[in-house]
């Protein structure tokens, strides 16, 4: 075969086209991030940066389908307030009051590990989800937390307190949301019992054992 002249022709012709796709190409993967971007901050706290009501119930579904087809899984969840955030924003103000939860946030996510997610659900509420998690490793990670606090609250101009209540799938519940309640209701049982602690100072308060 010769060379004919037609094809190199063609060939400059179609170059534009080419340019054009990859511009196109990289137009796109530019909105696809976008796009994820957006889909994140729709699942996140915009003051804590954590994730946030929202991405905690898809989490949890998503942790019970998985752990149910698991023999012998377990799945826990922890619920954590704040103490006397009210307080803080009261006598200190609402700025003293933020950096008390995002103080928090970073604090909850440091005792963690990669596969668990804490999430704030709105006012001075978190949530910890702990895969592959039974009731004794739950209530290690409770006691865990409370002493960590405590040593973070020497020296600390505003010392913070939680109350914290967890359950644990499958023996306090089968679904979601029994083990929202069941957690609940210890997370306020052991805030009633941090309200004979004495109020709050910057001496460290003494460890209340969490109920769940």
């Amino acid at each position: 075969m010769g060379f004919n002249p037609k094809d190199s022709d063609q060939d400059l012709e179609s170059a534009p086209d080419i340019s054009s796709l990859l511009a196109r190409i990289a137009q796109m993967q530019q909105e696809l991030d976008e796009l994820r971007c957006f889909r994140d901050m729709a699942y996140r706290d915009p003051l804590t940066g954590l994730r946030n009501r929202r991405y905690l119930e898809l989490r949890v579904a998503e942790e019970l389908h998985r752990v149910k087809r698991k023999p012998n899984g377990h799945c826990s969840v922890v619920m954590i307030d704040l103490d006397d955030l009210k307080v803080i924003n009261d006598d200190l103000g609402h700025a003293e009051g933020d950096r008390s939860l995002k103080w928090i946030g970073n604090f909850l996510t440091a005792e963690l590990r990669q596969q668990d997610v804490c999430c704030r659900i709105g006012g001075d509420e978190f949530v910890l989800v702990l895969p592959d998690t039974d009731t004794l490793g739950r209530r290690l990670v409770v006691d865990r937390i409370w002493d960590n606090l405590r040593k973070a609250n020497v020296g600390k101009a505003v010392p913070l307190r939680l109350s914290m209540g967890g359950a644990t799938w499958p023996m306090d519940g089968q679904v979601a949301d029994e083990l929202f309640v069941k957690a609940d209701k210890a997370m306020y049982r052991s805030k009633r019992r941090n309200k004979g602690t004495g109020p709050r100072s910057t001496v460290v308060q003494p460890k209340v054992a969490s109920v769940d």
